[in-house]
């Protein structure tokens, strides 16, 4: 799952090199000063590699355009190349990325970083790759701050983006707990995983899912919780947007809340709706013993 989760974040924070409108604003080059603008016609010649897709050589010059922009106090040219310069460190990234090579992709977003700390994609990318490199804390603090840069840019594909991608993590780490023993988790496997999901709760910006309300019910369910279990699954119910097959583990977990209760009834209308997929067989048979001990 976290593998999935992470594969569709860098899939959603996806970027075409985003140097087209920089394309239709060309420095002009006065004669005025000319040697000392000699910065634009740098600036200008990069933008013509990029659209020649030169992309290492616009790479370069950009570089040296913001270096001679800053001496010679422009910095509104400085920072406009450092930006694109930003931009290709995340295409140079996300290609290393797609190859696996996580390494070279955390260097790239680095000094994507480096050269722009207000573009939001570089952290996402680094966030992913620090959790691909099994850096977890680093990579879940990478991805925090990519929702405030991101907020901050008014970038909402950057911010969904790195909010499922903690949000999967997380639900990584409570699933996994849970399906110890077999899928018989321990009152101690389910407070951790409990553990988990709050403090996926308490990350601003990140906002729960179905499946967080469902293991939470799974978690309750086996600490005794079975009202609150219940309730969790409720609310799973409420946030689902995907296939009945999925939703039928949502019911399925309910139905076994509520026959732990004692709540028959219920209990069998939770498991009527559960008669689909991998749950339909267990499903059928919790129906079966509910309607013999009738």
């Amino acid at each position: 799952m976290m593998q999935k989760g992470r594969m569709g974040a860098i899939r959603s924070g996806l970027f075409l090199l985003g140097v087209a409108f920089w394309m239709t604003t060309l420095i002009p080059v006065t004669t005025r000063a000319q040697q000392s603008e000699e910065y634009k016609r740098v600036f200008n010649q990069a933008l013509e590699d990029a659209k020649a897709k030169q992309y290492q050589k616009a790479y370069e010059g950009f570089l040296q355009a913001a270096e001679m922009a800053r001496q010679a106090n422009d910095e509104e040219v400085a920072q406009k190349a450092l930006r694109i310069v930003a931009q290709l460190d995340y295409n140079f990234g996300l290609r290393a990325y797609r190859n696996e090579q996580y390494d070279k992709a955390l260097e790239h977003y680095t000094k994507g970083i480096e050269h722009d700390p207000s573009y939001p994609k570089n952290y996402l990318g680094k966030g992913l790759a620090l959790l691909k490199l099994e850096r977890l804390e680093e990579g879940l603090e990478t991805l925090k701050q990519t929702l405030a840069v991101s907020k901050e840019a008014g970038d909402r594909q950057s911010l969904r983006a790195a909010g499922k991608a903690i949000r999967d993590h997380y639900l990584y780490l409570a699933s996994s707990t849970l399906a110890r023993n077999g899928g018989n988790p321990r009152p101690s496997d389910a407070r951790e995983a409990i553990g988990y999901l709050d403090e996926l709760l308490q990350i601003e910006d990140v906002s729960p899912d179905a499946d967080v309300y469902y293991y939470y019910a799974e978690a309750l369910k086996t600490l005794g919780e079975y009202a609150k279990a219940v309730e969790m699954a409720q609310k799973a119910l409420e946030l689902h947007r995907g296939s009945r097959t999925d939703k039928a583990k949502i019911y399925f977990v309910m139905g076994e809340a509520y026959m732990l209760m004692g709540d028959k009834e219920n209990a069998r209308q939770a498991f009527s709706n559960a008669l689909y997929g991998s749950y339909k067989a267990p499903a059928e048979h919790y129906l079966s013993q509910l309607s013999s001990s009738r």
